[in-house]
């Protein structure tokens, strides 16, 4: 009887252990060895011994890393200059604007904020051989999104294009002319401190024209891979866990003999693909299997995918219609976004369909829960001093359609004296 006893015992460990191992996140179904897996081709599928992977479903393309929950705030980058626009986001949806940031830079290009929702870091191509290029540092009011002058300045007088936290928070990696920069994150002050090696080898962005950012750098859903969007294609690194330092990727860079400047890049939540649009280029949509394994890309079938026309929900001529920025996806990864229209993902193959033409404008951000998205428009036909913000849109899960939240158009500059140049939501 003893052994008897014994036998179920073990039985309902293992169950239980089996049981746990599958809660949380969202299951790849694929295997590999040492409990990730493995995968190439069409679908991403891999075969090997280990054991399911567990994806945790971050929401993509919002400028916030590692996030499910609903946003809190929204930020906005100015163009000449300055420091990021800062509003709070209400329970409709509509933002309210806060103070903002304040910082003497020029042609600022992107945002990246932490998981935690507490720094966002701001990067600036300068102007006229770099001057006041840099990468900017604030700390975020975690009662109104407020956010005051800069806490911290690094490597000004450089240029740099894009940047990114990792999922965990612990290192901010740049996109410049000469490489990849990477940076500790110091925990509680958001200090930077360089990663040994750094700059990491990677060829310069594509140049589709004068300060237009774009969303360039991606990490995968198991903080395991970077990769970096540059004129000579995708170029791939495993991230180093504990020190943060890069190691490219067998085969790296990808895509760069079929697609000539490659543009905005986007991970979907499942960790299954990556996607890939050519600057001023919206007619066509290159996507690539992940290896869970490797990290390395390869062409889905039927790569490139016709994205079809390229509109606007706000008035045809406004600001917010031009080349391709940003593509962005909720935590349930159905649809994807970008500033031409609305897309359906098939999980399956990976295979992408547009399935509206009206895109919302510029640079869209969706939250990660999937009801509300957000993107710069302007209020009027373009002209030479068009009011230019941002728009809140309802977001039908089922469909995939937006609409426009009434009276949400917040103003945020003039075209006259300015513009609005990327976008970044956080928890």
């Amino acid at each position: 009887m003893r052994r008897v006893e014994q036998f179920f015992t073990l039985l309902i460990l293992f169950t239980a252990v089996i049981f746990l191992g599958n809660c949380g996140g969202v299951s790849t179904g694929k295997s590999g060895s040492s409990g990730t897996a493995s995968g190439s081709g069409s679908g991403g599928s891999g075969s090997g011994s280990g054991g399911t992977q567990t994806i945790p479903g971050y929401g993509e393309g919002t400028g916030g890393s590692g996030q499910t929950s609903p946003p809190k705030f929204l930020y906005a980058d100015p163009l000449p200059g300055g420091g990021p626009y800062a509003a709070s986001i209400q329970s409709n949806g509509i933002i309210s604007l806060t103070t903002s940031g304040s910082a003497n830079n020029l042609d600022p290009r992107t945002l990246a904020i932490d998981p935690s929702g507490s720094f966002i870091f701001q990067t600036a191509q300068g102007y006229n051989n770099g001057t006041q290029g840099g990468i900017f540092a604030y700390t975020i009011n975690r009662s109104n999104g407020s956010l005051g002058q800069a806490s911290a300045t690094y490597m000004t007088g450089q240029t740099f294009f894009a940047d990114v936290v990792d999922n965990q928070g612990k290192f901010l990696y740049v996109l410049g002319s000469s490489g990849v920069y990477a940076f500790n994150i110091q925990s509680g002050t958001g200090a930077l401190t360089a990663v040994a090696g750094s700059p990491f080898a990677a060829a310069a962005p594509s140049s589709p024209g004068f300060s237009q950012p774009a969303t360039l750098m991606a990490v995968d859903q198991t903080n395991h891979f970077l990769y970096a969007s540059t004129s000579s294609g995708i170029f791939g690194y495993t991230i180093n866990q504990t020190t943060g330092q890069l190691t490219a990727i067998a085969g790296s860079p990808f895509g760069g003999s079929q697609v000539t400047d490659s543009w905005t890049i986007v991970i979907t939540p499942t960790n299954s693909y990556l996607y890939q649009l050519q600057s001023q280029n919206s007619a066509k949509l290159y996507g690539y299997s992940i290896n869970q394994t490797s990290g390395a890309l390869t062409p889905l079938s039927g790569s490139p995918f016709n994205s079809g026309g390229c509109g606007s929900i706000v008035a045809p001529g406004t600001i917010g219609v031009p080349g391709p920025d940003n593509m962005t996806i909720a935590s349930a990864g159905k649809f994807m976004y970008d500033n031409c229209g609305i897309y359906s993902i098939d999980e399956s193959t990976g295979v992408i369909a547009q399935v509206s033409a009206t895109g919302p404008g510029d640079w869209p951000v969706i939250s990660p829960t999937g009801d509300f998205l957000w993107a710069i428009t302007g209020d009027q036909q373009s002209c030479f001093h068009c009011d230019v913000g941002v728009t809140t849109y309802q977001v039908d899960a089922n469909t995939g359609a937006l609409t426009p939240v009434p009276n949400s158009f917040v103003l945020l500059t003039n075209s006259e004296v300015g513009g609005v140049n990327s976008l970044a939501i956080t928890k």
